[in-house]
């Protein structure tokens, strides 16, 4: 055995290389390590999201009502009766018996029809109670609410992390077909901040149907658009698995 001496001790050539090496080997991140780091900033952004998005909801609530209100002040005026708010909020009915008052009298408030090609409900509630179910890999339940807000709330903003989960729950179900539809639909949105991951994953479709050249077509896009980041490091070990 070759010995190497240092400081005055002989210490064998093979456990000095070790040792030389094993910093260098532990600066580089592992898969598990960024992949892990990659779900841990996917939460942080979905609870960012949902907070942006449930204040958005109050504000859209708080000017509808505005509207509303507006509206109904101005048929009040156009009737010919000075807008006024009752003290009582259940004021009694007008006495009918009296015609001595012949002037235009306040038409009661329409309330509209509501739109029968606008659904009922919440789609952030929706897409919660899906996303909790993905946590608790209940798969159906979270498939069939993450399909439903897709289809009843096409113009939501929810809709591209939708798809997203739904990709995630066909990959792991071994459902490429179907993941990979998903993803790309993902892939439409570029604001998207789950948009890297999804061609990650589209390359690592490929990967596994066998299709090689085609992986390496997405791994390089992740590489060339989103330099820097965890996706990045993963496709490009991607790549150098794939020489």
């Amino acid at each position: 055995m070759a010995f190497t001496r240092l400081r005055g001790i002989l210490v064998p050539a093979v456990l000095l290389s070790a040792c030389l090496l094993s910093p260098l080997a532990a600066a580089e991140p592992t898969v598990a390590q960024l992949e892990k780091q990659i779900n841990a900033r996917n939460a942080a952004l979905l609870e960012m999201q949902n907070r942006v998005q449930q204040q958005d909801a109050t504000i859209r609530k708080l000017e509808g009502q505005i509207q509303d209100l507006s509206e109904r002040l101005s048929a009040l005026e156009k009737g010919g009766v000075r807008p006024q708010i009752p003290a009582n909020p259940n004021p009694p009915a007008p006495d009918t018996a009296s015609s001595g008052n012949n002037g235009p009298k306040p038409q009661p408030d329409v309330v509209p029809a509501p739109d029968a090609k606008k659904p009922a409900g919440d789609p952030k509630k929706l897409y919660d109670d899906s996303f909790a179910f993905v946590r608790d890999n209940n798969f159906r339940k979270a498939e069939a609410g993450f399909s439903e807000l897709i289809q009843n709330y096409p113009d939501s903003d929810l809709v591209p992390n939708s798809y997203y989960w739904l990709g995630q729950i066909y990959y792991k179900e071994k459902q490429y077909q179907k993941a990979r539809e998903n993803f790309l639909n993902v892939t439409k949105y570029k604001s998207c901040q789950k948009r890297a991951d999804s061609i990650y994953k589209l390359g690592a479709i490929e990967e596994l149907l066998k299709n090689p050249d085609k992986a390496k077509k997405f791994y390089q896009v992740v590489v060339n658009s989103y330099k820097g980041s965890a996706e990045a490091v993963l496709a490009q070990k991607a790549l150098d698995r794939l020489k």
